[in-house]
């Protein structure tokens, strides 16, 4: 529960006053927000109503960096599982956010200090039944 606070504080994004508005890929705010499968595609309507389907991921656009200071923006996908296996997970195609991940937060492990500290590789991460995985993806 601590790590979660912390990334609360950490990232604005997660702390919006407003309700938030569909995202748009060729132009994201802070104030959006997108949906997507563990296959990385777009949800669907027939994804929404789909009994079967027991993960969702939630992209949070990150808030630019200063311009001329070189920081990236860092881009939120929030995945809860409710899954009864593993799932590989997919990050989001162009043109979403392209960039270096790394997972944040991962509720299936005991201890954060265990996260690992190499950038995510496309489908390498299975994610746990009933978890939730946060990860950064870090955009130049």
């Amino acid at each position: 529960m601590r790590r979660l606070l912390q990334l609360r504080a950490t990232y604005p994004s997660l702390r919006t006053p407003h309700f938030l508005q569909p995202a748009h890929a060729e132009a994201l705010d802070p104030g959006q927000v997108a949906w997507f499968r563990a296959d990385g595609e777009g949800m669907t309507h027939a994804d929404w109503m789909d009994p079967t389907r027991h993960l969702l991921a939630m992209l949070r656009p990150g808030i630019p960096g200063e311009p001329g200071t070189g920081e990236a923006t860092e881009h939120l996908l929030i995945v809860v599982s409710a899954e009864s296996e593993p799932v590989p997970l997919h990050l989001p195609g162009a043109p979403w956010p392209q960039g270096v991940a790394r997972v944040l937060f991962d509720s299936d492990l005991e201890d954060m200090s265990s996260l690992p500290s190499a950038p995510l590789a496309p489908g390498s991460r299975l994610i746990a039944p009933g978890s939730v995985l946060v990860v950064g993806i870090a955009e130049p």
